[in-house]
C-alpha cells in the first residue's frame, strides 16, 4: 500500500509540475505574441503614420524591442537624409542606439551600420544586410530586401534595385509592409533603365542600349511593355545594329500585340522585308538599298524621338557621359 500511495503522490506531483510548466509556457507564448505585435503595429506607425510625433513615438518604442525586422525598418528611416522632418530621422538613430545597448546579438552591426550611413558609403551598407539578413538566413525580412534596394538606388544601379524590389514584393505576402513605396521603385527603376537606354541610343552606343532595353524589359507584364513601347524600342536598335529579321520580330509584336505607332510601325515593316530580302539574296549594293537604308536610319531615329521626346534632356546625356 505504501509504495501504492507513493506512485500516486509522485504521479500527482508529476501533473502539478507539468500543469505549472504548461501554464509557463502558455503565458510565454502570450507575452511573445503581444511583443510580436507590439512590434508589428510600430513598424506601421513608423511607415504609414502621417503624424510626425507618432512616427517619432514609435521609434522610440521599437528602439525597446529585441526584433531584426524593428532595426531595418528604424535603420530605413534613418538612413533617409532627405526626410521631412529630421526629427523623425534623429529619433530612428536615437532608437538604433538604444537598441544596440540591450541587443547584443546586434550590437557591433547596429554601430557599423550607423557609421556607414553617415558617411555615405552605400556599398558598405548593402555588404552589411546582405552578409547579415540574406545570406545563410532562412528568415528572410521584406525590410532587409526594400532597403538593399533603396540603396542600390542611390548607388544608380537601377538594374539590381528592382531585382531587390521584386523580392520584396514576394516576401510582402507574409508581412505587408512598404506597398506603394515598392511599386513606385520598381516604376522608377524601369524608368531609369529605359531612359539610359534612349541615351545610349542617342550617343550611338547600340549595344549597350539594346543590354538596357532587354534589360528594362524583363519580367515586365504586357501592359508595362506597351506603356514603355518596349517593342518598339528594341526594333529600332536592332535596325541601327542591322539585325533586321529581330527588328522585324520586335516590330511585328509592336504591331500585333501593343498596336503601337501603327502607321510608323508599318512603315518600319516595309522596309524591314526589303532590306531582309536584298540581304537573303546576296545582292550588291543598288541605289536603292542605300536609299532604303538611309530611309531605315531616319525612320528609326524619328521613331525613337517621338518614344523618349519627353523623357530625355541634354542634362541627362551630360550627366551619364560626362
Amino acid at each position: 500500500m505504501d509504495n501504492l500511495y507513493s506512485i500516486i503522490l509522485i504521479l500527482l506531483l508529476i501533473i502539478v509540475v507539468a500543469a505549472v510548466i504548461v501554464g509557463f509556457v502558455i503565458r510565454w507564448s502570450r507575452h511573445q505574441n503581444d511583443l510580436n505585435n507590439m512590434v508589428i503595429f510600430c513598424i506601421k506607425y513608423l511607415i504609414e503614420s502621417k503624424d510626425d510625433q507618432e512616427k517619432i513615438n514609435a521609434a522610440k518604442a521599437l528602439g525597446h524591442a529585441k526584433d531584426p525586422a524593428a532595426l531595418l525598418v528604424l535603420l530605413d528611416v534613418s538612413n533617409d537624409k532627405k526626410h521631412e522632418n529630421k526629427e523623425v530621422r534623429h529619433a530612428a538613430i536615437d532608437a538604433l542606439h538604444e537598441m544596440a545597448s540591450h541587443y547584443s546579438k546586434y550590437n557591433k552591426l547596429i554601430k557599423s551600420l550607423l557609421i556607414a550611413s553617415e558617411q555615405n558609403n552605400h556599398q558598405l551598407v548593402l555588404d552589411l544586410l546582405i552578409s547579415h539578413f540574406e545570406q545563410d538566413n532562412d528568415n528572410k525580412y521584406v525590410q532587409s530586401a526594400y532597403i538593399i534596394a533603396r540603396e542600390y538606388i542611390k548607388l544608380e544601379q537601377y538594374e539590381e534595385a528592382r531585382t531587390w524590389l521584386q523580392k520584396a514584393e514576394f516576401r510582402n505576402r507574409r508581412f505587408i509592409v512598404y506597398i506603394d513605396e515598392i511599386d513606385e521603385l520598381i516604376e522608377l527603376c524601369t524608368s531609369k533603365l529605359f531612359l539610359i537606354g534612349d541615351l545610349f541610343f542617342y550617343s550611338e552606343k547600340y549595344f549597350k542600349a539594346l543590354e538596357y532595353y532587354s534589360s528594362a524589359s524583363q519580367d515586365l507584364s504586357d501592359e508595362i511593355k506597351q506603356h514603355y513601347h518596349a517593342y518598339m524600342r528594341l526594333a529600332c536598335v536592332y535596325c541601327k545594329l542591322e539585325r533586321y529579321n529581330e527588328a522585324l520580330e520586335a516590330n511585328l509584336i509592336a504591331i500585333q500585340k501593343h498596336q503601337e505607332m501603327e502607321q510608323e510601325s508599318q512603315q518600319l515593316q516595309n522596309l524591314l522585308r526589303e532590306m531582309i530580302n536584298a540581304v537573303s539574296k546576296n545582292e550588291e549594293p543598288s541605289s536603292k538599298s542605300r536609299h532604303n537604308h538611309k530611309e531605315l536610319n531616319s525612320l528609326t531615329v524619328e521613331i525613337m524621338n517621338k518614344l523618349s521626346i519627353n523623357n530625355t534632356d541634354k542634362g541627362d546625356f551630360d550627366k551619364l557621359f560626362s
